[in-house]
């Protein structure tokens, strides 16, 4: 619904605005008499800056995959890594499984796949993680090869979380910039993963919300712990 407005009404403000200075103009008479006042506007109009997320297992295929695909819906600034030597996944046989190098595209493996045994891949689940994975990215990527800087990494079982650990201890801490490596318990398989990206996804939440997570951490994961009965592990390494 519209309604018109009375122009005489206009211009009594136009007047009332001349003879009272507004509050911007105030604002900025403030600025020019005292200098920090525009240090304290400008970190006012800056906008949060986001949480940049990782989220790491194996083979880059499953847990971390599904994570990130939840993670990237929710508009989270997450990336995702595997800690292998390369990319596996399961074969026709436990002893023949099949192996790809890192960088590999997940478009390539799946059809690879589908060429090799269409049937038997789907009825392991493996075409449909591999068509989740490459609307979410391009390929898996090597944790090792990596440089990229976050402030909190996710790791889904406890030797990718040994693993992240000690890669940062070799690479010694050259830029001392922190971050939270922080790991959840999750099964290799795609029922766990699914539960494990809804965690991730109510971790990630509560981090980001918090305004100062490097001294909330420890009782952001507490809280944490407490509500899901996750098991978790927590160390903080530097870049």
């Amino acid at each position: 619904m519209s309604s018109r407005k009375d122009p005489r009404s206009d211009r009594k403000r136009r007047r009332d605005s001349n003879d009272e200075p507004s509050s911007r103009d105030r604002d900025a008479r403030d600025v020019r008499r005292d200098p920090r006042r525009k240090d304290e506007a400008a970190t006012a109009a800056a906008p949060a800056q986001r949480t940049l997320f990782a989220v790491i297992c194996a083979s880059n295929m499953n847990r971390s995959m599904e994570a990130h695909h939840v993670l990237k819906l929710n508009n989270f600034d997450i990336k995702s890594f595997g800690t292998g030597s390369a990319v596996r996944l399961p074969g026709p046989s436990i002893d023949r499984p099949n192996v790809y190098r890192f960088d590999t595209p997940y478009e390539d493996i799946y059809n690879d796949l589908v060429a090799k045994d269409k049937q038997l891949y789907i009825q392991n689940g493996v075409i449909q993680m591999l068509e989740r994975n490459r609307l979410t990215k391009r390929a898996p990527e090597s944790w090792q090869a990596s440089r990229e800087i976050f402030n909190v990494i996710f790791t889904c079982e406890e030797r990718c979380y040994d693993a992240v650990v000690e890669e940062f201890l070799d690479r010694g801490e050259k830029l001392n910039i922190p971050v939270h490596v922080i790991n959840l318990e999750i099964r290799d398989n795609p029922e766990d993963a699914l539960v494990g990206g809804k965690l991730f996804l109510e971790l990630a939440t509560l981090i980001e919300k918090s305004k100062d997570h490097e001294h909330e951490m420890t009782d952001i994961l507490e809280s944490f712990q407490q509500r899901t009965k996750a098991n978790i592990l927590h160390s903080i390494c530097y870049f």
